[in-house]
């Protein structure tokens, strides 16, 4: 990943490398203003994004949240 500018879309994966002490700032998409995404500057970040990625009660947990959350959006509408 390029440590000049560290481009993140998802709040899960931004959220787990703030929890890790990654300073950011939030940008809005030029292209897709309803989106917005994470900058981590000058910051390798390659071994929190492995850790990320390997660490499988995370990922459980993450994969948990979405069906719940899918869930709920069924039951509202």
């Amino acid at each position: 990943m390029n440590k000049e500018e560290n481009r993140i879309y998802s709040i899960n994966k931004a959220v787990w490398l703030i929890s890790q002490g990654a300073k950011y700032t939030i940008h809005k998409d030029e292209e897709r203003k309803d989106i917005v995404y994470f900058v981590f500057p000058h910051q390798d970040l390659s071994k929190e994004i492995k850790e990320y990625y390997d660490n499988k009660d995370l990922q459980d947990f993450i994969k948990c949240f979405r069906e719940i959350k899918k869930e709920m959006h069924n039951h509202m509408g």
